[in-house]
């Protein structure tokens, strides 16, 4: 197919996602009636485009697969245009399955709607146990949360113990037979029966596809002591939080990450553990580790335990650390960007941090260019620059302009002059802006109107005091 014609469908998509189907159906005379989208089971058809020019086009599902994909996955086509769509055909379904159900949700919380989602949970969860389903194939990402399942009584929602029994006894086979799957989203709750936990993440570690949890959430404090990671490695991907001072729990964390030499993205939130404590059986591995991505959450890290650890962090290209519960927070950030430049020659390209006034780290990112990412989170009420202080900011920006895809600052007055005398006309892949101002709404306008004069946001988020 040429790249004219593929291009007109994608245009007709664009312009909207009906269309397509209508023009289709406009051009056949035998489907008075029938769904818009069985109109694309024809020979030929004429789409005039834009009014000027006119393509002729072959059959739609006549097409190479990877354009019948990319026109699938094309953004303006919702669930429900999908969901009519793989009604065509064997052969749509078959195609659009794997974009339709890429992500499996297990969620209950909606169990006081007239159908309860905790029936449609049990119904997925028999037919994935049983393999009388295919459509699940292709999934790739999961997201499980059955806590109101489980903080559910029988005498709230009759019926609701027997789901409880069929969920924990069903959900081991029901998660194995997702060959497919990469991620999860695990939120587990403290009204879980041991054994649920136990049987999910058992059955993961059966998994070869499976790569690790975008989001593992423990909400109990402190978590049981049941909870085990022991079934699970060579993971690239994890990202978990948890509440209060459990050992065994940071153990358990410790040994895994020794498990898993390729891991590239690391997230961790708790304000009762440490860098050392965390990375400890790590250490004791030979070889560099692969990671790029750390982010720390309350976590107490010390430029010393950075230091010691350093060899870890060769690759790291992003870096984020916010609630430091070290007693040196203030400044530990630009000291550990100075042990990771100095020691390991690491360049960052994503910067986060909650303490924007810590002079090394300042200096730190006026030593280069090239950072994609910088984050001056306002999570602490923070005093905004003074006159003195403002041209390293400025020199920060100019020096970041050609790269910065995302920026987050806190802006007092002084700030916000920063940012709009520069009217960073010159960040040309600038994507995202948020910036935190005291500012009354008259201002907020005009303030707004001059940050954003020669730029192309897709998304602009300014947060008033």
């Amino acid at each position: 197919m040429s790249t004219m014609l593929k291009s007109a469908y994608l245009a007709i998509l664009e312009s909207s996602p009906n269309q397509l189907g209508a023009v289709l159906a406009a051009n056949t005379p035998s489907t008075t009636g029938r769904c818009a989208w069985e109109a694309l089971d024809i020979t030929t058809a004429t789409i005039y485009y834009d009014g000027i020019t006119t393509y002729v086009m072959p059959r739609f599902d006549d097409l190479p697969l990877d354009t019948i994909r990319e026109i699938i996955g094309h953004q303006v086509l919702t669930k429900a245009d999908l969901c009519n769509l793989r009604r065509v055909s064997k052969n749509f379904g078959g195609l659009i399955n794997p974009t339709l159900f890429a992500t499996l949700s297990l969620d209950s919380k909606d169990i006081t709607r007239d159908t309860p989602d905790f029936l449609k949970c049990q119904e997925i969860i028999t037919a994935l146990a049983d393999s009388s389903t295919t459509i699940f194939a292709h999934t790739r990402q999961l997201k499980f949360d059955a806590s109101r399942i489980y903080s559910t009584k029988e005498t709230e929602i009759e019926g609701i113990s027997r789901v409880q029994r069929l969920v924990v006894e069903r959900i081991h086979d029901a998660v194995s037979s997702l060959q497919s799957l990469q991620l999860m989203n695990f939120y587990v709750s403290v009204y879980y029966p041991e054994r649920l936990t136990t049987n999910i993440i058992s059955a993961l570690g059966t998994l070869a596809s499976f790569e690790g949890f975008d989001n593992l959430t423990l909400n109990e404090n402190p978590p049981s002591s049941s909870f085990s990671l022991q079934f699970l490695s060579n993971l690239t991907i994890f990202r978990m939080s948890w509440e209060g001072r459990a050992d065994v729990v940071v153990s358990d964390i410790a040994s895994l990450l020794a498990r898993c030499p390729q891991l590239s993205e690391l997230y961790l939130s708790n304000n009762s553990s440490s860098l050392q404590e965390l990375f400890a059986k790590v250490m004791e591995t030979e070889g560099t580790w692969k990671l790029k991505e750390l982010q720390l959450h309350g976590v107490d890290v010390s430029p010393d335990a950075m230091r010691a650890q350093a060899r870890l962090f060769k690759h790291l290209t992003c870096l984020e650390i916010r609630n430091n519960s070290s007693l040196t927070a203030a400044t530990d950030f630009g000291t550990i960007c100075d042990i990771l430049q100095q020691e390991q020659g690491v360049l960052l390209k994503s910067v986060s941090t909650d303490y924007p006034e810590d002079p090394l780290l300042l200096s730190y990112l006026c030593s280069h260019s090239g950072l994609t990412k910088l984050c001056f989170d306002s999570g602490k009420k923070l005093q905004p620059p003074d006159a003195a202080d403002s041209g390293i900011y400025m020199e920060i920006l100019e020096r970041h302009l050609e790269t910065l895809e995302h920026l987050q600052l806190h802006a007092g007055p002084l700030w916000t002059n920063i940012v709009t005398e520069m009217g960073l006309l010159k960040c040309q892949r600038l994507r995202t802006l948020r910036v935190d101002m005291t500012l009354s709404w008259e201002q907020l306008l005009t303030k707004k109107k001059a940050i954003l004069v020669g730029i192309s946001l897709s998304l602009l988020n300014i947060r008033t005091d």
